[in-house]
């Protein structure tokens, strides 16, 4: 059992940021990068692009809950935003052809990273076989931020997400999230507008120092609301993209390191929740669809 830093930020951490089970060293990060090292060069890359994107997904999500930004009172809201990418069927297999002079060397239907456990083993000449290995077997890609917002100052709103967790062992070194947003109000300058609209773009990065995997998102994109009450309905539609940088050393003899850099397949989002205010308790939940869909959830404080 891996021991943590007795500090209250890693409790806190281990709580906000469920992906690090995903990709710790534990059962699947150790499975990840073993599968992995099986391959190389294109058959890498169609085995992990599927958690890049998912990632990616995740990452540009849960960073607003209104279009409404003011633009003279100041206000400060902190809280933690929950997503879940949801994996599509088309995501768990890809095409891969066996390598290492492997004959026939015909493309396979495989598994990819997120896929079913099972290995796919062919039979090749000779009386040989050919191994392809099996992936997570997950129907659903979590993740969680801290996230504090500042705005209400000439219709502009800043956000920021940060956290980073050291494990002693380094096994896999330190876990850092950071992220930031910047929004500004569109229907300040159009008054007569029954609903509010802003316009925002999104950074976030998470890094696995000692390991294996980096992934960068970003979205930009337009938001619009209305409110009544403690209700808020509201929507956004806009542009995710993400990358993801793997670096490991392939289990074949004589193989150098391999360095990939991969594109998520995302693109195009949209974006429906509802968002509801009692006092300073803010919670809000939305769906969004998108090259994979993925749900988010909101609690947080604010004044």
């Amino acid at each position: 059992m891996h021991r943590l830093t007795r500090n209250p930020q890693n409790t806190i951490i281990l709580l906000l940021l469920p992906v690090i089970m995903l990709l710790a060293p534990s059962r699947s990060q150790a499975q990840i990068e073993e599968n992995l090292q099986r391959y190389t060069g294109d058959n890498a890359s169609g085995y992990i692009a599927p958690l890049v994107t998912s990632l990616g997904m995740n990452f540009n999500r849960g960073w607003y809950r209104s279009a409404k930004i003011g633009a003279i009172r100041p206000y400060i809201y902190v809280g933690m935003a929950v997503m879940e990418a949801l994996i599509a069927d088309q995501d768990k297999t890809y095409m891969a052809r066996p390598e290492g002079g492997f004959m026939p060397d015909d493309p396979v239907e495989v598994a990819t990273v997120v896929g079913s456990p099972d290995a796919v083993i062919i039979q090749g000449v000779s009386g040989t076989e050919y191994a392809f290995p099996g992936g997570l077997n997950l129907n659903a890609v979590p993740f969680a931020a801290p996230q504090v917002t500042i705005g209400g100052i000439l219709g502009t709103e800043v956000t920021v997400r940060y956290a980073s967790m050291k494990n002693e062992q380094q096994e896999f070194g330190t876990v850092t999230l950071k992220g930031y947003g910047l929004r500004h109000s569109i229907s300040q300058y159009f008054p007569l507008l029954p609903f509010d609209v802003s316009a925002g773009y999104f950074y976030q990065s998470f890094t696995l120092d000692d390991s294996l995997i980096a992934v960068t998102a970003s979205h930009f994109g337009v938001q619009a609301s209305k409110t009544s009450g403690v209700l808020t309905l509201y929507g956004g539609i806009g542009f995710d993209k993400s990358n993801a940088t793997v670096s490991y050393q392939p289990a074949i003899e004589g193989a150098s390191q391999v360095n990939l850099d991969i594109d998520g397949n995302n693109g195009l989002v949209t974006t429906l929740g509802i968002a509801l205010k009692f006092a300073i308790l803010h919670i809000n939940a939305d769906f969004n669809m998108g090259a994979q869909n993925a749900l988010s959830v909101g609690i947080g404080l604010g004044l």
